[in-house]
């Protein structure tokens, strides 16, 4: 016998209770509320299936969309540098600096190491690969799509 999904049971309570509540009457009080129910468990469930969900591809991408962190991928696309020469063109405390730094190391766009009495951060080229590759079969998608666009017009206009 198989297990049933998620989905599955919950549609299995959904009617077992507005089936019940028919007889009681109950059934317009409460079917806004089971639908509520359903919704949310299935938007749940999707969540767990959709690809890329917090993959390091999202993360690097969230990395990037801050302008700070930009400019510190920028900087240090001409060779490592120190925290405190990457802080210096900021108007910020050293503290809040380093946080950018932070969510840069933890999705793998940057390294960094302790030396004497500085740390030292370096871009990790294999990150960025990865997003190339993303966008660049992205944009043949979607550059094939704007071809068959073009030749279905191009159809209209002669018909």
């Amino acid at each position: 016998m198989a297990i049933p999904s998620l989905k599955q049971k919950i549609c299995f309570s959904l009617n077992h209770c507005l089936f019940h509540n028919l007889f009681q009457g109950d059934t317009h009080q409460y079917l806004g509320t089971y639908l509520n129910i359903l919704d949310v468990a299935l938007k749940l469930s999707l969540l767990r299936h959709m690809p890329y969900h917090s993959d390091p591809l999202d993360l690097a991408f969230h990395a990037l969309s801050d302008p700070t962190r930009r400019a510190v991928v920028s900087r240090l696309a001409s060779g490592e540098a120190s925290v405190s020469d990457l802080a210096a063109p900021f108007n910020m405390a050293l503290p809040s600096f380093t946080q950018h730094l932070k969510v840069l190391e933890e999705c793998g766009l940057i390294a960094s190491e302790k030396r004497g009495r500085s740390r030292w951060c370096q871009l990790v080229p294999e990150r960025f690969n990865e997003a190339a590759v993303w966008m660049e079969a992205e944009r043949r998608r979607w550059a094939e799509r704007l071809d068959r666009l073009e030749l279905h017009l191009d159809n209209q206009e002669e018909g």
